[in-house]
């Protein structure tokens, strides 16, 4: 078995450079990596696509913007709305819903400050297709049933992504 220290970290650029959220899409060499949502889900599938098929590069928190939204009195129409960065409190509140889902599913707690990216074989459209191929398996949303079908469907998607 593996843990989350033994997940590569992607060369790509220092974190200092970048003043985005990590990118979508990255290159390393002739292999292809696809971002991973940053929920429990996409690190469940990052977890069961082991070191061999799964890396990361470091992150940055400061990156990322959250949206703040102000409700008219106490309707669902929003009377106010705008774009803040995201805070350490913000990564508090993700990280902790990422750990709780991860632990639901037996999986350990994964390591802050990464972003998580799945390696897209060359015969693969991409995440897309791996995302609806889980969700088609997938019949109750439980975090031990997503691990079950995602296991089953990144065999199918392609173990041999070099």
């Amino acid at each position: 078995m593996y843990s989350w220290e033994d997940f590569p970290v992607l060369p790509t650029e220092p974190v200092t450079a970048r003043t985005e959220p990590a990118k979508k899409e990255i290159h390393v060499g002739s292999l292809h990596y696809a971002l991973l949502p940053d929920n429990g889900w996409g690190a469940t599938i990052a977890w069961e696509a082991g070191p061999e098929l799964a890396g990361r590069i470091a992150d940055d928190v400061s990156a990322y913007h959250v949206v703040e939204r102000t409700r008219a009195g106490n309707s669902r129409v929003i009377a106010e709305q705008r774009t803040v960065p995201r805070t350490e409190e913000d990564q508090d509140v993700i990280e902790e819903s990422v750990n709780d889902y991860l632990a639901e599913a037996g999986i350990p707690p994964r390591p802050r400050g990464f972003a998580w990216y799945l390696k897209v074989p060359p015969t693969r459209s991409g995440l897309k297709e791996l995302e609806r191929a889980i969700i088609a398996k997938d019949t109750t949303g439980l975090p031990v049933d997503v691990r079950r079908v995602a296991r089953a469907a990144l065999a199918d998607f392609g173990r041999t992504a070099e």
